[in-house]
């Protein structure tokens, strides 16, 4: 049995990065200057930003998919969430997944933002530097 090893492009979702490669390769003088562009962190930290801002839609859409379906186990017990509410008991979900993924989603979007901050922030030392 030969194994296969399937191959995915893979497609830049948010190339903010482009704009500033296109100016520096214009100008000779910046050309000169970005000759460590590929050897240096610059081009990994610049395709870690580029992916982390590409995903973070699909993140977000992630969260409101999965509260509008606990809110689907909330419809038509208003009276009772009500009660809930003023006793201060808590509701227990009969299917606890959507709460669960959209509190997943949420702390993945709130890391990944850290990240890309910090990515950012090296990114900015390093360009500045270079």
């Amino acid at each position: 049995m030969t194994n296969h090893i399937l191959q995915i492009e893979y497609h830049g979702m948010a190339p903010w990065v482009l704009p500033l490669r296109e100016a520096i390769e214009a100008n000779s003088f910046l050309s000169i200057r970005d000759a460590e562009w590929r050897q240096g962190p610059l081009s990994d930290l610049a395709f870690a930003i580029s992916t982390r801002l590409g995903y973070f839609a699909d993140l977000i859409a992630l969260v409101d998919e999965n509260i509008a379906a606990a809110l689907k186990q909330l419809a038509g017990k208003e009276t009772e969430v009500d009660e809930l509410l003023r006793s201060g008991l808590s509701y227990r979900f009969g299917d606890y997944a959507p709460v669960r993924r959209a509190l997943i989603g949420a702390s993945v979007y709130l890391s990944e933002s850290r990240a890309c901050f910090e990515n950012l922030a090296r990114f900015y030392r390093f360009f500045l530097s270079n």
